[in-house]
């Protein structure tokens, strides 16, 4: 099980995991935490080693997950057609580019 969570919460994880197999879970060796760092995201909003910078719920110009979904899905569905070997190949592009609930637009 893989928690990316930022790399200011290595200290908790370490923590968690540690208490997990203490307690004797089985699966808590395949726990692992991924801290991520800076990245850009697709709508132009950074993540700085875990804050967000320039989000906020209280103002309304958040970024769910849900959003960054749709547009990769929708990055690989222009991808997809604009290929039409790859096209060819695929039986169901849409349920390809979707892992749940896919919403062709």
């Amino acid at each position: 099980m893989y928690y990316v969570v930022a790399t200011q919460q290595d200290h908790h994880f370490k923590q968690l995991f540690q208490l997990l197999h203490r307690l004797g879970y089985d699966w808590a060796n395949k726990c692992e935490h991924i801290a991520f760092g800076n990245c850009l995201l697709c709508c132009g909003h950074h993540l700085d080693y875990g804050m967000v910078k320039g989000m906020s719920t209280r103002k309304g110009d958040v970024v769910f997950l849900e959003q960054i979904l749709d547009e990769a899905r929708d990055r690989m569905m222009s991808r997809i057609n604009d290929d039409p070997i790859r096209m060819s190949h695929m039986e169901n592009p849409t349920m390809t580019v979707s892992t749940h609930n896919p919403r062709p637009k």
